[in-house]
């Protein structure tokens, strides 16, 4: 496994500017989720979310049918905010 190389901003390449621009976007996502988590309860409870573009890219009780949904859309899971939503308390173990 290779070094860790730290970089300016200014040294920034297209593909690292691009990068930067994704981890942006994915932040203002997920904070756009918590902002309206009451509103999204409410409409999807019980249900996996997926948020892109700070809109709801789609909605499925199944996880699996949701991540279909995305691709459909030509949207990466892994490049979206995704997480069930419940009011019941949960523990997860990572």
């Amino acid at each position: 496994m290779g070094k860790l190389k730290f970089i300016r901003e200014s040294e920034c390449d297209a593909q690292c500017s691009q990068a930067l621009m994704g981890l942006a976007r994915f932040r203002e996502d997920a904070a756009f989720l918590e902002e309206r988590m009451e509103t999204l309860l409410e409409k999807y409870g019980e249900e996996w979310v997926a948020i892109y573009g700070r809109k709801v890219a789609g909605h499925d009780r199944d996880l699996a049918r949701l991540t279909a949904q995305l691709q459909k859309k030509d949207l990466a899971p892994g490049k979206t905010v995704i997480r069930f939503l419940t009011r019941r308390k949960q523990l997860a173990i990572l």
